[in-house]
């Protein structure tokens, strides 16, 4: 298990009440409410506050976050991020955007797992060739737009995320939600049960992009079905 970062590039620490739920680490708050049945929502990602009142379980929800997933050199304390995925929701659908990243000086390129190249299939030969972390994190923050980060595995992509942005001289590190705890709050009952089935019925590429995206499409699984649901409920 890797060592929790510390200071400016802390995780998010989660607060739970009867009703509420919040998230907050530097940079960002993150507050779920639930009064009977809406969801208020506050994230302060940067600096940029968004903030917004929605039906619980409503689609438009989701289209506040963006799926973050990596795969990496290997998982040893000294590993490196070798590919970077990002999906998000926008007009009912799922939009990815990924890419392999180069090496950036004074990562250990000794530190190459065999065992997780033989997971992710990405040859070492193929990151020499693959755009610069500069242009990766170019890419990376135009495609995230004002979308807070979420992932089924927040520690260790905030790990992969911190090396990144540190490549490129950065310290301001986004934070990363855990997308279980926002699935929760978003999702309740058969939806939920129905996102988790879409997960397992649909085994993780282990790529970034197809992982991050196979995370989303379990969101706008549960959104179909929550929305059935509720139909249903104002039919009866």
């Amino acid at each position: 298990m890797f060592p929790k970062a510390s200071g400016p590039t802390a995780l998010p620490m989660v607060r739970r009440s009867a009703k509420n739920a919040s998230f907050s680490g530097p940079g960002l708050d993150i507050i779920i409410r639930k009064p009977l049945d809406q969801t208020a929502f506050l994230c302060n990602h940067g600096g940029k506050l968004f903030k917004g009142l929605f039906t619980t379980m409503k689609q438009e929800s989701i289209d506040n976050f963006a799926i973050l997933d990596f795969e990496a050199s290997s998982l040893s304390g000294d590993s490196w991020p070798i590919e970077i995925g990002l999906s998000w929701i926008d007009g009912g659908a799922v939009q990815t955007w990924s890419s392999l990243i180069c090496p950036a000086t004074g990562w250990d390129l000794a530190d190459w797992s065999p065992q997780s190249a033989a997971v992710h299939n990405i040859l070492f030969s193929n990151l020499m060739l693959a755009p610069s972390v500069a242009n990766v994190m170019q890419a990376f923050l135009k495609a995230l737009g004002a979308r807070c980060l979420v992932s089924d595995a927040p520690e260790f992509e905030t790990r992969w995320l911190i090396k990144l942005f540190r490549a490129d001289g950065s310290e301001e590190i986004p934070p990363v939600a855990d997308y279980h705890e926002i699935s929760s709050k978003l999702y309740s009952g058969y939806a939920l049960d129905m996102l988790y089935e879409a997960l397992e019925r649909r085994a993780a590429p282990h790529r970034a992009g197809p992982d991050s995206a196979r995370l989303a499409n379990g969101w706008l699984k549960a959104a179909k079905h929550q929305d059935s649901t509720e139909q249903k409920g104002m039919i009866s």
